[in-house]
């Protein structure tokens, strides 16, 4: 198990990262230009308990409903590496 946190990064996207800096990093290499990054410090949140353990659809790689359930920390936990983490769009 890693040490890392999910943080919401702006409106749709979270990010595992170690530190909501690093989270902002991830999400303007992703989303920003270098010159005019997308997102900063006040763009973050990091997810709640309750957020981490809020129970959503579960999907296989494609994209198949599975009938069962999963969470936010359960793919955490699942992270190695900071990164991308999931969409908040459901």
């Amino acid at each position: 198990m890693s040490n890392l946190k999910a943080y919401a990064v702006g409106d749709s996207d979270v990010y595992a990262a170690h530190t909501a800096e690093q989270a902002v990093s991830l999400a303007n290499d992703m989303h920003g230009i270098e010159d005019d990054p997308a997102f900063s410090i006040d763009d973050v949140i990091v997810l709640s308990d309750a957020d981490l353990d809020k129970e959503y659809p579960e999907f296989d790689e494609d994209e198949l409903a599975t009938g069962r359930m999963t969470t936010i920390r359960h793919w955490l936990n699942e992270m190695r590496d900071p990164g991308w983490l999931c969409g908040s769009d459901w």
